[in-house]
């Protein structure tokens, strides 16, 4: 019998954020007594930690902790009472009732698309838009999506379906409100079929600009801290940052998302001048061949918004389309987005209608994006539930027919993936000794938001272990001020959501902990497990900003555990704003205290302020 995968396998996973997006939705569950111990002893690490971390937001995200009385700790749903579980099982009702609001929704986006050419299957679902159509027939790649609608269906301890995106400032939305986004947009557009099966919808949107220096050759190290590490679903989007070539960093994230607890699909969200969608490049071809049965496919804006005209197109330069010109309205069918108004003035209406704002989507093209996505998931979503009916008992709610078959298969937990089990077993691009692991990376990352678990912590000056305990240890936590809040949002969409900054502020800031002079003492970090040995650390901000504070910095010593590590050893990876301190086990000192610390200190003579962005560790 496979071993079943243990949320709890892993202590040195500490809740760093949850539930910081005003788009999250807390699980609405009665506590067990054995929770409620977890949670508050989850709440005075939590404390413990803000008062070494100064006012990093800390106090602010315990205060929230305990008032939605919910910490999404990898242990979470596990002490669920059998009345929660009565509560979330899927039952014919529900199935009938998300039947029916999944038919509407197709119905209404088929309605809407239905003079673009080839209509809504074509351009939201097929190659219209996809890289890999899908449903055309019923393959792998369908399989993964099923799979993965039906277990969260199916999974008495699951009331959130959450899909967690990173990536960019097109992630985030800049150039917009918030509130038109395509994440806000496909809560809005999607959420009314999980409601229906008595569940929510929750997209964790982790996109961050590129004022840190960040990018996906950094950030896909820190999946199961920028998001959740039991989403369902990840969304990747850095389409102008990958240049010719994100292959190695898609890779990665595919290879380490299947590791997690729900093996969630990685799904591309393109936004360049890409017409071809990757599938006519045989490299592209290759990998999402290769990965089908994960569920990979990429969507590509305006590969998608090209094809949909009826009208005469420049097929040797279709990026230089009217409508891909800033600012321009409509997309030859629409000027505006279903959600307006008409009680809302004129610059509003047109602000909708926006396809690209500098090279930013507007809300028009955000809104194909949101729409693809919930064709796409609905279709996946009827189909689970057309096989969840085949062998269900309306009376026990349990499989009857053949409980060896795949779809009984879905009422069991998954069972543990390890490298052995990923497929192909040989990457075709990123190293397999970073990307063919049992575990995937772990990640202290102090930039906001983030939604999952840090690897590495601060350890308190105080602490016994603390090798370096009753040394100066003054490192102070920095964050963007608020000053930047309305950052990247039209001055028109400020004066008019002025009074409910909420729906168009971003929640991403630059933010570290930095030292500028040897007075200020050390920095400690406490290390988890690690597979590989794999170090890195990245500073902020800019994009080449390792070079001067860590790379050529003659005044800034590093020890691991009790040996200080030789700066020449280092390398610029995987970022220009991160450097390697260690490629892996070999050599490694045991420390003294039995476990793994790493202790950053500047030394007379420094005069670069250095501020830690990540903590990378493999």
């Amino acid at each position: 019998m496979p071993k079943k995968q243990n949320p709890n396998d892993d202590d040195e996973l500490v809740p760093l954020s949850a539930n910081n997006s005003a788009s999250s939705s807390p699980h609405d569950a009665s506590v067990s007594k054995r929770s409620l111990t977890r949670y508050l002893a989850i709440g005075l690490i939590v404390m413990v930690g803000c008062y070494h971390l100064g006012r990093f937001t800390c106090m602010l995200e315990h205060q929230e902790l305990l008032e939605e009385g919910h910490v999404e700790s990898k242990s979470s749903g596990k002490s669920k009472s059998k009345k929660d579980e009565a509560d979330h099982a899927m039952t014919p009702a529900k199935i009938a009732a998300a039947r029916s609001a999944g038919q509407e929704l197709l119905s209404l986006l088929d309605d809407y698309y239905q003079h673009h050419k080839g209509g809504a299957s074509h351009i939201l679902m097929g190659k219209g838009g996809w890289s890999k159509g899908w449903f055309d027939t019923l393959g792998k790649r369908e399989e993964k999506m099923i799979d993965t609608m039906a277990r969260a269906l199916l999974n008495p301890h699951q009331s959130v379906f959450k899909i967690g995106l990173i990536g960019s400032s097109v992630a985030a939305g800049h150039d917009n409100c918030r509130y038109d986004n395509y994440p806000e947009q496909l809560i809005r557009t999607w959420q009314s079929v999980w409601n229906a099966a008595g569940m929510e919808l929750q997209v964790q949107n982790a996109g961050q600009g590129g004022g840190c220096g960040d990018s996906h050759k950094n950030q896909v190290w820190c999946v199961q801290q920028n998001v959740s590490p039991d989403v369902d679903i990840v969304h990747y989007s850095w389409s102008y940052f990958e240049g010719n070539d994100g292959r190695n960093e898609r890779e990665s994230l595919v290879r380490w998302s299947h590791l997690l607890a729900k093996s969630p699909p990685v799904h591309f969200i393109n936004v360049n001048f890409d017409t071809t969608c990757l599938w006519e490049k045989p490299d592209e071809n290759a990998l999402l061949n290769a990965y089908e049965e994960y569920g990979y496919n990429a969507f590509c804006m305006r590969y998608a918004l090209i094809n949909s005209l009826n009208r005469p197109i420049d097929r040797e330069r279709p990026a230089e389309d009217v409508m891909f010109e800033g600012n321009h309205v409509g997309d030859g069918f629409h000027n505006y987005t279903r959600y307006y108004d008409s009680s809302e003035p004129d610059e509003r209406r047109d602000s909708l209608g926006v396809i690209l704002r500098n090279w930013h989507p507007g809300p028009l093209g955000f809104q194909i994006i949101s729409d693809a996505l919930s064709y796409t998931y609905t279709k996946a979503l009827l189909a689970a539930l057309e096989r969840i009916e085949r062998v269900m008992d309306p009376k026990t709610l349990l499989p009857t027919k053949n409980e060896e078959a795949p779809d009984a298969q879905w009422w069991k937990e998954r069972p543990i993936v390890l490298a052995r089990d990923l497929t192909p077993h040989d990457p075709l691009v990123c190293d397999p000794k970073y990307c063919t692991v049992d575990e995937p990376p772990k990640c202290l990352n102090l930039e906001l938001p983030t939604f999952g678990y840090w690897g590495a912590s601060i350890t308190p000056p105080e602490d016994d272990l603390n090798p370096w305990k009753g040394l100066p240890q003054n490192w102070q936590t920095w964050k963007e001020g608020e000053d930047i809040r309305w950052k990247m949002v039209s001055r028109f969409e400020i004066s008019y959501y002025e009074d409910q900054p909420e729906k168009c502020i971003f929640p991403d800031h630059c933010a570290g902990i930095r030292a500028a002079s040897p007075q200020e003492g050390r920095v400690v970090f406490k290390l988890p497990k690690m597979e590989v040995g794999m170090i890195a650390l990245c500073v902020c901000c800019g994009k080449e900003v390792a070079q001067a504070q860590i790379l050529d910095n003659p005044y800034i010593e590093i020890q691991f555990n009790e040996r200080i590590l030789d700066n020449s050893t280092f390398d610029l990876y995987p970022e220009k704003k991160c450097v390697r301190i260690v490629n892996d086990h070999s050599g490694t000192v045991v420390g003294s205290t039995g476990h793994a610390y790493l202790s950053i200190r500047l030394l007379e003579g420094n005069m670069e302020e250095v501020t830690i962005s990540h903590v990378i560790t493999l």
